[in-house]
């Protein structure tokens, strides 16, 4: 298991997709369940963390976004 010690504020927000495996998600005080093929946003400022619960490595799509006029 792989763990993100570090908690992340962004200063940007943030779309993931999970490609493979699963991660346990933490954002601010809410803890997700995400699973292959399962995307999730992060916007910024909020608190977060990730753990990975498989015993195989995770492979994640980051992709950064923000609000166009």
């Amino acid at each position: 298991m792989f763990f993100y010690k570090k908690t992340n504020k962004l200063h940007k927000n943030r779309c993931f997709l999970l490609l493979k495996e699963e991660l346990e998600l933490r954002i601010d005080n809410s803890t997700y369940m995400i699973y292959e093929g399962d995307s999730f946003y992060i916007p910024k400022n909020c608190l977060h963390n990730y753990l990975n619960t498989s015993n195989e490595e995770a492979t994640i799509i980051v992709y950064f976004s923000q609000l166009v006029y």
